[in-house]
């Protein structure tokens, strides 16, 4: 991450500190790929996009708590993941809902997008890892693990 997008990140939470824009924990913060806003989620059914200048630009209010959320870098999508072991995710450039994926059968630990933004992988409790296509109504693909994954990472590497 380059300097010029921490220090943006610094003012925001420092924004985040003068306006508190969530009653709840706050489970993400990602910024967009030209670094002109930012989306938070938090425990309180809330994920919000914000310009730098404290302008709120989107606000959506999920039925279930937020559990955890990631963003791809290539076209701004948000995947949040919900209580209720669903997936929704947004579009942080239209501002606007996309689709739901899910449920997965037990809690979601962890999420992450491929480097060109085309499919989104869930981990869950129950040993399971899915992949989601962007424009697919259901999982790709499935396969269980013996043991259960907690962080996911994707390198562009993988997928040439």
């Amino acid at each position: 991450m380059c300097l010029c997008s921490l220090l943006l990140i610094h003012s925001f939470i420092y924004f985040f500190a003068l306006f508190p824009a969530h009653t709840d924990r706050i489970v993400g913060l990602h910024m967009s790929s030209v670094n002109d806003f930012v989306v938070s989620t938090s425990k309180d059914t809330l994920l919000r996009a914000w310009s730098f200048t404290g302008k709120l630009l989107l606000t959506a209010r999920l039925k279930v708590p937020l559990e955890l959320s990631c963003m791809s870098r290539v076209n701004n999508f948000v995947a949040v993941a919900g209580a209720d072991r669903g997936i929704r995710l947004y579009d942080a450039d239209a501002r606007r809902f996309v689709r739901s994926f899910g449920p997965h059968d037990a809690r979601i630990t962890d999420m992450a997008w491929t480097p060109d933004g085309r499919w989104l992988l869930s981990t869950s409790i129950d040993c399971s890892v899915r992949v989601w296509g962007l424009f697919m109504d259901s999982w790709l693909s499935a396969f269980l693990l013996h043991c259960v994954l907690l962080s996911l990472v994707l390198f562009a590497a993988f997928f040439c």
